[in-house]
C-alpha cells in the first residue's frame, strides 16, 4: 500500500464475466491516474475466459486471470499477497445489474 492509501495490488474474488473488473479499473484510473495491479479470480473457466476477452476489448489491465476455488486460495495463488481484496459475496451469478429489472 502506498502512503496515500492507494493499493499497489488488488485481488478480485468472484470476478465473473468481468463487469466489476472493468468498473474497478476505470475507477482506479479516475482516482489514481492509472490502473492498478489486479488479479481476478472466479471458479468457472468459461467466465474467466470471457473476462480476459472483455478486459482486452475495454483496455483494462488484468495482471492475472485465475480459475480457482476462493475457499482454498493457496492452490491457485500460492503465497501471493495483496493490498486490497474485493469480494463479490454472495455472488448471484446474474451479472452486475446487467439483467436487473424492477417489477
Amino acid at each position: 500500500m502506498l502512503e496515500d492509501g492507494e493499493p499497489e495490488s488488488l485481488l478480485e474474488i468472484g470476478a465473473g464475466r468481468g463487469t466489476k473488473t472493468i468498473l474497478l479499473q476505470n475507477n482506479a484510473q479516475r482516482l489514481f491516474g492509472h490502473q492498478i495491479n489486479m488479479t481476478s479470480l472466479d471458479s468457472h473457466s468459461f467466465k474467466t475466459a470471457l473476462l480476459a476477452q472483455r478486459a482486452e476489448e475495454f483496455g483494462v489491465e488484468v495482471s492475472q486471470v485465475v480459475t480457482g476455488n476462493a475457499t482454498k486460495l493457496y492452490i491457485p495463488l500460492g503465497n501471493a499477497m495483496y493490498d486490497a481484496i474485493f469480494i463479490d459475496a454472495p455472488c448471484s451469478g446474474n451479472g452486475t445489474c446487467g439483467k436487473c429489472r424492477i417489477r
